[in-house]
């Protein structure tokens, strides 16, 4: 609709210069909000049980001690923290605060457009950069159990000879793609019997939510997550926040 209205402006600007027509009667269209043409969108949260049987395939081993999966902590650390996935995939042991339990999120890892390429070359590059926003840079507290994640990945790479600097690296030291990431979720569900087409993102999803029914403040969740600003949390997370609203309703009714 946007083109289609620049189109006819301009067409009946040119009439109206050229002395066609009396007046350009595309001055007086309005153009109709966005929300109209916004589908609604349904948000696929974990319940507790769900994210209880992540923790529990997390820490399944073979008979050698070796991890069943490998990457199985990632999930449940971002599941703790609400982070990006590039933002994961970016980050650095020496971001994690292990003393003060908190994470220092100050990159973001893209995939750039490899536009010079040639005959045989990847398409898509990975990229390390500085985060979308201002925003993007923050402190994130990390909950018992986001640290056990982190250990528990420290101590998988010790065994099997992994080192590297990076917190999200397979075994050959290189840091896991989103797709090969996604495929760490896929397995961890199918191991947890979830049947849900949870993605990446809804792992962020579900912390958000988690944290706002726990009562931590709106404003404080934002920051967590690296929200550019507050409305943006409220607008996503407004149907929490009403349940929230009917709950506190009825404590006022038995006051």
């Amino acid at each position: 609709m946007k083109k289609i209205n620049f189109l006819l402006s301009e067409l009946f600007q040119y009439a109206h210069s050229e002395g066609d027509i009396a007046k350009n009667p595309m001055r007086n269209v309005k153009m109709p909000k966005k929300t109209l043409f916004k589908q609604k969108r349904t948000i696929l949260v974990m319940e507790d049980e769900e994210v209880q049987a992540l923790e529990q395939v997390a820490v399944l081993t073979c008979r050698n001690g070796t991890p069943q999966i490998m990457h199985a902590n990632a999930i449940v650390f971002l599941v703790h923290t609400g982070l990006r996935c590039g933002e994961l995939q970016a980050l650095k042991w020496s971001d994690i605060d292990f003393a003060n339990k908190t994470v220092t999120v100050s990159k973001n890892l893209s995939m750039i457009v490899n536009r010079d390429r040639k005959p045989g070359q990847k398409h898509r590059n990975a990229k390390i950069k500085g985060t979308k926003t201002a925003s993007g840079n923050r402190l994130v507290p990390l909950n018992e159990k986001a640290v056990h994640a982190l250990r528990s990945l420290q101590q998988i790479y010790r065994m099997l000879g992994v080192r590297n600097d990076s917190v999200l690296v397979s075994r050959n030291g290189k840091v896991l793609s989103n797709a090969q990431l996604r495929c760490v979720l896929d397995r961890v569900l199918r191991k947890a019997n979830i049947d849900k087409p949870f993605t990446l993102h809804q792992l962020r999803h579900t912390f958000a939510t988690r944290t706002l029914k726990a009562g931590v403040p709106i404003s404080v969740v934002s920051k967590w997550l690296g929200h550019a600003n507050i409305s943006t949390t409220y607008n996503t997370y407004i149907h929490v926040l009403c349940s929230e609203e009917k709950d506190a309703a009825e404590l006022l009714k038995a006051m």
